[in-house]
């Protein structure tokens, strides 16, 4: 059984796109983090992404955190006041 959450799809797709935080993470990988997505407590959407040759990459999973690492911000949108 296949179960699709459009809006989940979205909004990982969006978090990638436009992320308003990336930081590094293990060997070639990076989180994508998206304060936009939130759940309902207010923990921004993070995409864990692992770059696998090129310009491709890999996405295991997704989840919801508060936790943060400012030490590893590799990129944050300007738009970002945080």
């Amino acid at each position: 059984m296949k179960i699709e959450l459009p809006s989940l799809m979205t909004a990982v797709q969006n978090a990638i796109e436009n992320p308003t935080v990336v930081e590094s993470s293990y060997t070639n990988s990076y989180v994508f983090i998206d304060h936009a997505s939130t759940n309902f407590t207010g923990e921004p959407l993070k995409v864990p992404v692992k770059i696998t040759e090129g310009t491709s990459a890999r996405v295991k999973t997704v989840f919801f955190s508060g936790s943060t690492k400012p030490e590893n911000t590799v990129y944050r949108n300007s738009d970002d006041e945080r």
